[in-house]
């Protein structure tokens, strides 16, 4: 097994300040808590409640309230019918740091006054009233999140265990609402478990089921296609073991990881402790697969390699927590209902469909990203392959088809990123389409099959180039993100450019930039003999090119004309009295005025260079 490092979230956080070309030291405290904001939800959480938070950085900066008018909130952020509320703060290393239990109180009582608000219509911030606007106040789920270096205190236990307060007007929002207070030592700890993610546990595990005295250990179940399952009873004081040994590796294909204290997971802890006897009785239980099971009648074992349990993450981590907190350990009595599952993933396209929709299916009762079941499909697993064969600068790429850490001395392509700015550049930014789980519907109508063809394979009758129109959009993508970067930061310190700055921030929002930059070259191409956009795009799936200053030129001047574009389509759309921001990005009439305002500008195109 493989150690966890014990890393700090202060030492990483100060990393990825540096990594995003920013001076921690030169900071306030403001601007530290916003940075630590979006390190906690692209780099923890993210990882841990992939179904919960967004891990593209545009997508992260486009959720940021803080500021003048934002209630407490720092971050929002809604997905399904779940909403993810977080309030951040910093705190200088010392000894003696503790929160202000005034803030915390505040925040507690958040939920209230935004209700009211909304009600009243008198939320003044822009981004937050729009967001929250959105909301079913009836029966989304709430996950309110404050996380801050200082420590908690008695006061701010006591505020964790009240948990929500009633609301008027709002049924059991107390049942829907997880407040959580993470200080430091929390942020430690959630950090090292994001950064600890390997796919499966390679080992085989024995795992010794109940048994009652006379009867066998588990019942077993053979469909007519010959898969097996297996049902019986494990343990509390196994699961305990098992957790304490794997801990995510054992969760590696729960498309829900565990999601903390919530009110729910608190009961199962309390029930654990204080009534371990019935607990069988008033669980649901815990779903695994494994690629091989053997059996040990004799023993009660049943030995599973590439053991995962795909749902029960709740079930199995609040009993880890009720035998640490119980010193009684009458934990140790509970009994967990459990069924094992045999299947081959890695097989064929079959089995990859049979795993969707086993783990789909054990997992109705929380909102889930479509994206999850598709990290496990052909495709998904063929671009991996296709990356690691890949390198540039010395360095190979990793893609990461599921939410995990970098690898060291590695480029990192998450999954979600690379489809939603390939989609963008093709078709135009998702939010025009739908939205994330438009972008990752398999069916005849989903953005997936749009984009990775039929959905069978990458690699059509030709070989390669499928995968190398992909890679070429890819590597031409992040190029337009890094000239758009650099010339932010050269204009940053002029005064007369910044509040052009900020109108280019919110015109290019979504990723939109991209489809302008591909509509350009798509005119441009059309235009020449033998329209050669496809070919000019494959051409630069050997990220050798990144090295070429000129073809780096050429991008900068198509990325420089798309801005141009952009903006100037914003003002217009600005000049209306009826304009909303968040409406301007989701209405497919706006990409289609941007095609025309590109076409009028038929002499400015065509001058620019051929790639």
């Amino acid at each position: 097994m493989t150690e966890t490092k014990k890393e700090h979230f202060r030492q990483e956080l100060r990393k990825y300040c540096s990594q995003n070309g920013v001076d921690f030291d030169g900071l306030d405290n403001i601007r530290r808590s916003n940075f630590m904001t979006k390190f906690y939800v692209g780099e923890i959480l993210s990882s841990i409640s992939n179904q919960l938070a967004p891990s593209d950085e545009d997508e992260i900066e486009d959720h940021i309230v803080d500021g003048a008018n934002d209630m407490g909130v720092d971050f929002i952020f809604r997905i399904g019918q779940r909403v993810l509320v977080i309030q951040t703060k910093y705190q200088g290393k010392k000894s003696n740091a503790k929160e202000n239990v005034g803030e915390v109180t505040r925040f507690y009582a958040l939920l209230k006054r935004l209700y009211a608000a909304i009600e009243s219509d008198s939320i003044k911030h822009e981004n937050l009233r729009d967001i929250v606007s959105e909301i079913d106040w009836d029966n989304d789920s709430f996950d309110l999140h404050y996380i801050s270096l200082g420590k908690r205190n008695c006061e701010i236990e006591r505020l964790e265990e009240s948990g929500q307060e009633p609301i008027n007007g709002l049924d059991d929002i107390e049942d829907r609402v997880s407040i959580r207070y993470l200080d430091e030592s929390d942020l430690n700890q959630q950090l090292r478990t994001a950064r600890q993610f390997e796919d499966v546990i390679k080992e085989s595990i024995d795992l010794r089921l109940t048994r009652t005295k006379g009867e066998p250990a588990w019942i077993t179940y053979v469909a007519s296609d010959s898969r097996t399952s297996y049902t019986g009873r494990i343990a509390g004081n196994q699961l305990y073991d098992l957790v304490s040994r794997y801990r995510e590796r054992l969760f590696s294909l729960n498309i829900r990881n565990y999601i903390g204290d919530n009110r729910t997971n608190k009961k199962i802890i309390k029930t654990a402790t204080d009534e371990a006897e019935k607990f069988y009785f008033y669980n649901n239980g815990i779903s695994a697969i494994a690629t091989e099971i053997v059996e040990d009648a004799k023993n009660g074992v049943l030995q599973c390699k590439n053991l995962s349990i795909i749902n029960g993450a709740q079930t199995a981590n609040s009993i880890h927590k009720a035998f640490k907190k119980d010193k009684s350990r009458k934990a140790s009595e509970t009994s967990v209902l459990i069924r094992i599952s045999e299947i081959n993933y890695k097989k064929d396209n079959k089995e990859h469909g049979f795993l969707d929709k086993i783990t789909q299916y054990n997992n109705t009762q929380n909102s889930i990203k479509l994206s999850d079941f598709r990290s496990n499909d052909n495709i998904q697993l063929e671009l991996r392959n296709r990356f690691k064969k890949m390198n540039h600068r010395g360095k190979k790429f990793h893609y990461m088809n599921k939410r995990q850490k970098t690898k060291s001395n590695h480029f990192g392509i998450r999954m979600e990123e690379f489809t939603k700015f390939l989609h963008s550049f093709q078709f135009g930014p998702v939010d025009f389409y739908g939205g994330i789980n438009y972008l990752f519907d398999s069916g005849v109508d989903g953005g997936y099959r749009k984009l990775f063809g039929d959905g069978e394979s990458l690699v059509d009758e030709d070989g390669n180039d499928t995968f190398d129109f992909l890679a070429g959009m890819w590597f031409l993508c992040m190029e337009i993100k890094s000239s758009i970067s650099i010339s932010r930061k050269k204009r940053q310190e002029i005064e007369s450019e910044k509040e052009v700055l900020s109108l280019e921030k919110k015109a290019l929002n979504g990723n939109i930039v991209f489809y302008v930059f591909g509509e350009i070259l798509r005119l441009k191409s059309s235009e020449e003999e033998g329209n050669l956009y496809e070919q000019t795009i494959r051409k630069l799936s050997d990220p050798k090119w990144l090295d070429d200053e000129t073809k780096l030129g050429c991008v900068q001047q198509y990325t420089e004309f798309a801005v141009e574009v952009l903006v100037r389509n914003y003002l217009q759309a600005m000049d209306k009295e009826d304009f909303i921001h968040r409406n301007y990005f989701r209405e497919r009439n706006t990409l289609l005025k941007i095609q025309n305002d590109i076409k009028i500008s038929k002499t400015a195109y065509k001058s620019l260079e051929t790639f």
